[in-house]
Formats: structure tokens, C-alpha cells, sequence
């Protein structure tokens, strides 16, 4: 079982959710690489990370991961379907969350109206980020990487300096290509001169001309 410590709430990323979320004020902590739940679990929590990375994925035939989405600090996550879990969780590095039960949420949202209305905003936003995935994917090589970029860089509050929590074949099987093609993506942009890359650190040197390229 994860460790449990006392913690300060940090902002929420999905409006005014503590009523509805209730969520517990000790943290369950996991080292990288310890996985939170398995695909197929039964989904009893809802969860908010409040510190670290965390990638949610399938493993496919191929050996190969379809990584979902990548969740960051404020994130709150764990909106499966009929109480499985459809993807599995896995710590990119040692991150504490805090957990809400999903059945108590459910309740709450049922008897609350104004619960019930941060419930489906909170989903609302859920979809919204698989339909802006799917855009995603339908893109070119380097405006994935490009628009990826720009992701992370605001939701880590990164304008400049981007530090990716993620690696290099994370990224690739979040856009759904391999390692060289990213590798090449990045390359093409450095030399357009729209970033500077040094390791996992990454310099977003033009985000006008790199929003260009997503629109």
C-alpha cells in the first residue's frame, strides 16, 4: 500500500471542485515507474496529482504503449466508464495524489445540485481534452510535436523553458509516432529556429510561429 502524508492543497485545475471531489487530505505517494491502477481495475477513486507526472496508457500487440495522456500537477483524473479502468496509470515519477471515492462523489452530485454542476464540468473538460487529442492526431509530424509543446508549456506555467517531466519515447507513443520521427520533428523545428533543445530542457523561442503551425 502507498505511504500517506499530510500535504497543502495546491490550486485545482478544473474550477471549484472540493466540494464535489471531497478529496482526502493525506496523500498516497508512488515511486517511479509504481503503477496507481492496471486497465481492467475496478475503479473506486477519482484523483488529483499534486505532485510529479504521471502517464496513462494501453499496451498494444506490438509491445508498444497508446499513451492517453500525460497528467500534471492540479490534474484531476480517473473519469472511466462502467467502473473499469480503461487505461493503466504509472508514476514517470515519485508523485503524490490525493483521492476522492467515486460512489460518494457520485452521491454528492445526485443530492447537490451545485456538485452535481462542478461533476459535469469537470467531465465536460475530460471530453474536451479526448476531442482535442483526436484533432492531434490527425495532424503532420511536426505539428504534433508543435502543438505538444505548446500543451505542455501552459499547463506547466512554462513560456520559456520548458522542463518535461516525460521522455523522449513517452512523447513519441503520446503522438502516436516513433522515436526517430520526434527525433526529426524536434531537429526541423531547432533549425527553423522555432526552439533550442538541450536534453529534456526545451527553449520555446517562437510560440507565435509555433501556434501557426497548429491552427
Amino acid at each position: 500500500m502507498p505511504a500517506s502524508v499530510p500535504l497543502l492543497s495546491p490550486p485545482d485545475r478544473i474550477g471549484k471542485t472540493a466540494s464535489v471531489f471531497n478529496f482526502d487530505e493525506k496523500a498516497r505517494i508512488y515511486q517511479a515507474g509504481e503503477p496507481l491502477f492496471a486497465k481492467g481495475d475496478s475503479a473506486f477513486y477519482f484523483y488529483k496529482l499534486v505532485h510529479g507526472a504521471v502517464i496513462c496508457f494501453k499496451s498494444l500487440p506490438n509491445g508498444r504503449r497508446s499513451i492517453d495522456s500525460f497528467r500534471l500537477v492540479g490534474d484531476v483524473f480517473g473519469f472511466d466508464c462502467y467502473g473499469k479502468r480503461e487505461f493503466t496509470a504509472v508514476a514517470v515519477s515519485n508523485v503524490s495524489v490525493r483521492v476522492a471515492n467515486r460512489n460518494a462523489v457520485f452521491l454528492r452530485a445526485a443530492t447537490d445540485r451545485a456538485a452535481g454542476q462542478e461533476l459535469l464540468e469537470a467531465t465536460n473538460q475530460e471530453i474536451q481534452r479526448v476531442q482535442r487529442r483526436s484533432m492531434l492526431l490527425a495532424m503532420k509530424a511536426c505539428e504534433r510535436v508543435a502543438s505538444f509543446l505548446l500543451e505542455m508549456s501552459e499547463r506547466l506555467g512554462q513560456p520559456d523553458i520548458l522542463e518535461l517531466p516525460m521522455s523522449r519515447r513517452d512523447i513519441a507513443d503520446y503522438l502516436g509516432l516513433t522515436i526517430e520521427t520526434v527525433s526529426r520533428a524536434f531537429t526541423q523545428l531547432d533549425k527553423a529556429g522555432l526552439i533550442g533543445r538541450p536534453s529534456r530542457h526545451v527553449a520555446l523561442r517562437n510560440s507565435p510561429a509555433l501556434k501557426l503551425m497548429t491552427e
